[in-house]
């Protein structure tokens, strides 16, 4: 018999607890948008578990599975007259990679560009959204932050880049 081989990093202490989840024995929950805000108990059962009152933790659901994923690998190329913003969308997948970078067929994203307390939003459906270094300096003076977020029923988490100017 073979035994599984896992790798535990080297970031655990001795003595620390830890959970080995086998990929197979995983499944995913489907959840209705209706169930945003309801409260979740999950039970904690184990092989053999005969105990008369698991342990449960409770949650409120926030739909943090039917967002799209945070759009990665954010690029800013600046030139005398343009900064060309462009990153990678990411999709949920049976069997995506680990980097889960895949492009996306038809997605919105909302552009956020911050400088001095101004601001200003663009919407695409493109990777790659082009400003005048105009807009940019009309926004003021000091470090530039860029924010790209996939637009949906629920919005991705924003991926932020940041220039210091």
């Amino acid at each position: 018999m073979t035994l599984p081989r896992y790798h535990l990093g080297t970031t655990h202490a001795i003595g620390e607890h830890v959970v080995l989840i086998e990929p197979a024995s995983l499944n995913a929950i489907t959840m209705d948008p209706e169930m945003l805000g309801a409260e979740i108990v999950a039970r904690a059962y184990g092989v053999a578990d005969d105990a008369a009152d698991p342990p449960t933790d409770t949650l409120v659901a926030n739909g943090e599975g039917l967002r799209p994923l945070s759009p990665c690998h954010v690029n800013l190329d600046v030139g005398a007259a343009t900064y060309v913003l462009s990153w990678v969308a990411r999709r949920r997948a049976i069997g995506w990679s680990a980097s889960g970078a895949r492009e996306a067929e038809s997605a919105s994203f909302a552009v956020t560009v911050r400088r001095a307390g101004s601001e200003l939003t663009r919407l695409t459906s493109g990777s790659v959204l082009e400003l005048s270094a105009a807009e940019i300096a009309a926004l003021g003076t000091g470090p530039i932050e860029f924010e790209v977020i996939e637009q949906g029923s629920l919005a991705s988490r924003p991926a932020l880049f940041t220039l210091a100017a």
